[in-house]
């Protein structure tokens, strides 16, 4: 691989190149990344070039990229595996209960995962996934014995949701209930966050 040297660990091959159906498999976060030669581009000239553009597609999650002998590029869905889902129950269970309350850094990244796990979803269900991340953050707000600066810091990022659910909120009701939200989440920081 002659292309940046930086990717190298994170590159996967899944099954070996064969010499008389050249195929190289790689996978970068979410991503499978399966090439075979396009048109005379011989598979270990593609497989850099793509992986590079690949890493530069990084919001976009659990898509599996097939480019076959005839250029055709197909994404398609990749399952999430049971692994990730139980890292992120362990990130939300460590921001529910502020068990780390010195590392700002693991609240932006799970909200830059939702984001990010949000544009591969429908619409309905992006909905139900920023709901549930912003009643996780009005729980933090709300629980006295979460440490006072990780509420407060729940309490400065709760507008990525909502502002998420805003841009989704195709209805006069969906707009309604966004409203009573805000609302709600107003007096309740108002009553928990006062010193």
């Amino acid at each position: 691989f002659s292309g940046d040297r930086s990717l190298t660990p994170m590159i996967r091959r899944e099954k070996p190149i064969a010499a008389e159906c050249p195929r190289a498999q790689a996978s970068i976060g979410g991503y499978m990344l399966v090439v075979r030669s396009i048109r005379g581009l011989p598979t270990t000239a593609a497989t850099p070039l793509l992986l590079t553009v690949l890493s530069a597609c990084v919001h976009i999650q659990h898509l599996q990229i097939k480019i076959r002998n005839d250029s055709h590029l197909q994404l398609r869905p990749v399952s999430v595996n049971a692994n990730r889902k139980d890292h992120v129950r362990e990130i939300e269970r460590d921001i529910r209960w502020g068990r780390l309350p010195d590392r700002p850094d693991i609240l932006y990244q799970y909200l830059l995962d939702c984001e990010a796990d949000a544009m591969t979803l429908e619409n309905s269900v992006a909905k139900d996934l920023f709901r549930q991340l912003v009643d996780l953050l009005v729980e933090v707000i709300c629980d006295a014995c979460v440490p006072y600066h990780w509420r407060c810091l729940c309490l400065y990022n709760i507008y990525r949701p909502m502002a998420c659910l805003r841009e989704r909120a195709g209805t006069s009701t969906e707009r309604l209930e966004l409203s009573r939200k805000t609302y709600e989440i107003n007096v309740l920081a108002g009553y928990f966050l006062i010193r």
